[in-house]
């Protein structure tokens, strides 16, 4: 079964993401299940505190230090909280992701 973004945000007033693994200490990432049927717009500026999706993983992308961007992003929110909480989590974590 596929999801779309807004039928993802729509749904559930909260995520859990499983199996959160960090990436070169810039971001979180996590696999979904089912890929999502979303075919834009796509963005190629991000910055931290972004939560993305990444098209050709299907995967949930929390972005918390600054990096570059490639153009398969799609913006889903943003990390309304203080980013430094990212720096001193371990590299694999399960987070709940809710709607401000």
């Amino acid at each position: 079964m596929t999801k779309t973004l807004a039928a993802l945000a729509a749904a559930t007033a909260l995520a859990a993401l499983s199996a959160c693994s960090t990436n070169a200490g810039i971001e979180y990432i996590t696999e979904l299940d089912a890929p999502m049927t979303e075919t834009g717009p796509f963005y190629t500026d991000v910055e931290a505190g972004d939560i993305v999706y990444y098209n050709p993983m299907d995967s949930i992308t929390v972005i918390y230090a600054p990096t570059s961007s490639v153009p398969t992003l799609t913006t889903m929110g943003e990390v309304s909280s203080d980013l430094a909480a990212f720096q001193n989590l371990p590299d694999s974590v399960d987070m709940r992701i809710e709607r401000a």
